[in-house]
């Protein structure tokens, strides 16, 4: 039988143990984002020399055309959703500070950099914040630092625009199914949203987005509820700029099959043998032409052109 001062010492301890775990987790997680920090400004300072490019190192395809698209935006003109507005509206305020600037385009660019830089470590240690109960999150911490992904895609906009916001909404989406708050949902709908905006291919995320969210609260009484949360802020980011653009040009088309096309010629990049003396990008775009047919011929189809020389595309996934 436990004595009086038995069962005082067995209620004590649970009272000290208790208040000392939480001190040690929350120590435990403070001393993982101190370690997190400073390794991502370390990689920053290693990898410091592809913020500040020359007016040469500058991508005239992507990066160049997304500053002028900021630009022009700050004069009023929209891009069509498909053109990555989100994209368009990050380079309008990176080049704001620098409007009136010789060299505008080059500061520009370096900031923009910066950011994409930054927001790539943020979003991924957001996810792996949230798989904490299954791994530690400095193993994103020790990927992030020795791979070059996060700085080989800077000079790609929309690359970097798109898988931050993407994985954000992901971070949101493991969350929810952690706490089950629909505050949560709303949160991974406007990342998702976002990102979308970056890119189309936000738009497969969405309706992944919905699904999921119909898988995880299928059971419950309300599941339409968080369904709805789910997908409210994304229908609105999306319909609302299409609808935006539509009043303001009259033309209500997302435009994602005629960029999708574009993207499918831009890829036959990736067989093609050409001197490039010209541009790669702008000589396989002119093979794939030749060899798929024109955009108006097969009516802006990726299939339709696909089905008239499969042969040729098979290359491609080999």
């Amino acid at each position: 039988m436990n004595t009086d001062r038995e069962k005082g010492a067995d209620g004590l301890f649970p009272r000290i143990l208790g208040p000392l775990e939480v001190a040690l987790n929350r120590l435990a997680a403070n001393r993982t984002l101190t370690i997190s920090v400073a390794a991502f400004l370390i990689n920053f300072y290693l990898v410091s020399a592809a913020f500040f490019p020359n007016l040469s190192e500058i991508n005239a395809w992507d990066e160049a055309t997304y500053v002028n698209g900021g630009r022009l935006l700050l004069d009023g003109h929209w891009p069509r959703l498909s053109n990555s507005p989100l994209g368009n509206v990050f380079y309008a305020l990176a080049s704001f500070p620098y409007a009136d600037t010789a060299l505008w385009l080059v500061h520009s660019v370096s900031l923009g950099r910066v950011v994409l830089f930054a927001l790539l470590w943020i979003s991924a240690m957001a996810v792996a914040w949230q798989l904490s109960d299954l791994a530690s999150p400095l193993i994103m911490t020790g990927l992030l630092f020795v791979t070059k992904i996060p700085v080989s895609i800077l000079n790609f906009p929309s690359d970097p625009l798109f898988v931050a916001f993407a994985a954000l909404g992901f971070s949101q989406l493991l969350a929810f199914y952690r706490t089950r708050s629909v505050n949560r949902l709303w949160l991974a709908s406007v990342f998702v949203g976002l990102s979308a905006m970056a890119r189309n291919d936000g738009l497969i995320l969405g309706v992944a987005l919905i699904a999921a969210t119909l898988l995880l609260t299928l059971r419950e009484r309300n599941f339409w509820k968080p369904l709805l949360v789910s997908a409210a802020p994304f229908v609105i980011l999306i319909g609302g700029y299409v609808l935006f653009y539509g009043l303001r040009t009259g033309d209500f088309a997302m435009g994602t099959i005629e960029r999708t096309y574009d993207n499918f010629e831009a890829g036959h990049q990736t067989i093609y043998g050409g001197a490039g003396e010209i541009n790669p990008v702008l000589e396989a775009k002119l093979e794939a032409r030749r060899v798929f047919g024109t955009a108006e011929e097969n009516r802006y189809s990726v299939f339709r052109a696909i089905l008239r020389n499969p042969s040729v595309y098979l290359q491609r996934l080999v």
